[in-house]
């Protein structure tokens, strides 16, 4: 199953758990690629941002791919490049397997996101039917 797919379905990228220690997902994953901030830590692996608390636990994770394909960090530092589907892809075999998506206005109210029912995961409503931003924050 494709690795955006199971995050939208999970809001959980792999080892990037909501409530993981920075430490152990970078024992698992590496270095990152580059901090954003370094108190509270947000940090870069390839397509993906990893937001931690003061505490050093996961709360944000978000991938934003910048075209047909989205480099997935694993296991040991490898990437992994998934297809991204089209939006309505997604949404629809999210719905397939019982996942609803409710329309809603989470940041400003002119910029409609869905967000995926079981899972609490956000994605923008795209005209254009582009799949250009994954997010899924702990309160």
């Amino acid at each position: 199953m494709n690795a955006l797919l199971r995050f939208m379905r999970t809001g959980e990228l792999g080892a990037a758990v909501p409530g993981t220690d920075y430490r152990d997902l970078v024992a698992l994953w590496g270095e990152p690629d580059g901090l954003a901030s370094e108190d509270p830590v947000f940090c870069l692996y390839g397509d993906v941002q990893l937001g931690f608390s003061a505490e050093g636990a996961l709360h944000h994770i978000a991938v934003e791919p910048g075209g047909d394909t989205v480099s997935v960090p694993g296991d040991g530092g490898a990437f992994f490049d998934e297809r991204v589907p089209r939006l309505s892809e997604a949404l629809s075999r999210l719905a397939e397997d019982g996942y609803g998506a409710t329309k809603c206005a989470p940041f400003v109210p002119d910029e409609t996101w869905w967000r995926i029912d079981r899972s609490s995961v956000l994605v923008p409503d795209d005209p254009d039917d582009r799949l250009t931003a994954i997010h899924r924050t702990l309160p």
